[in-house]
């Protein structure tokens, strides 16, 4: 929970642009701990003359929500929002590999866990018209992942283009810890840390 990356959203990359015409996608491997009110993945918020434009990931009631305020743009200049929930629980007991798609060329938005996808939805319209998605002028606020997040998580990726999903998971083998035996092991072994007796030892 108190410890996070904050990536800096600089202008002409892809957390600085006011408009984004390519898809893009994040990448993560997540193994949630708590479920209790939101667990937040990642957010950017930015406020101007007391309006918010964020883009925020969490986990609310065992489930991927996302929240985009304002970032969709029409020609009057008009925002709207979106927010998007995946249709499967996660489970706690194993790592899941999680992709958010923002498929620019199709005017929406996919989640993908474990490679299958779990929900999509369609950009906000008005009046038939479909709005721009971009980051707020003169918003350099960073995308911070992990600051208020339960749980463990991997492998973090932010792309240009579509998601080749052998390409980002193939090589992945998550970290597993037995709380009982206090052993970390991966698919390739098992880690042990000496314990030291100490004036506080059982």
């Amino acid at each position: 929970k108190n410890h996070f990356i904050s990536i800096r959203a600089e202008k002409n990359t892809l957390l600085g642009s006011e408009l984004m015409p390519e898809n893009f996608y994040f990448s993560f491997f997540i193994k949630p701990e708590i479920f209790e009110g939101h667990n937040t993945l990642f957010a950017k918020t930015y406020y101007s003359q007391g309006k918010k434009y964020s883009l925020n990931m969490e986990i609310v009631k065992n489930k991927l929500s996302l929240s985009v305020e304002n970032l969709f743009t029409f020609k009057s200049r008009e925002t709207k929002s979106l927010l998007m929930e995946s249709d499967h629980k996660l489970n706690n007991q194993k790592w899941t590999h999680v992709v958010i798609f923002f498929q620019i060329s199709e005017n929406e938005i996919i989640f993908f866990e474990d490679g299958m996808e779990s929900s999509r939805q369609k950009f906000p319209s008005m009046n038939g018209e479909v709005p721009q998605l971009g980051i707020r002028k003169n918003d350099t606020t960073p995308l911070v992942i992990g600051k208020n997040y339960y749980g463990k998580l991997d492998n973090f990726l932010l792309a240009k283009g579509s998601p080749d999903f052998e390409a980002i998971s193939k090589n992945y083998n998550g970290l597993e810890y037995d709380e009982a035996n206090s052993i970390a092991f991966q698919k390739n072994g098992k880690a042990y840390s000496g314990v030291f007796k100490t004036k506080y030892s059982k």
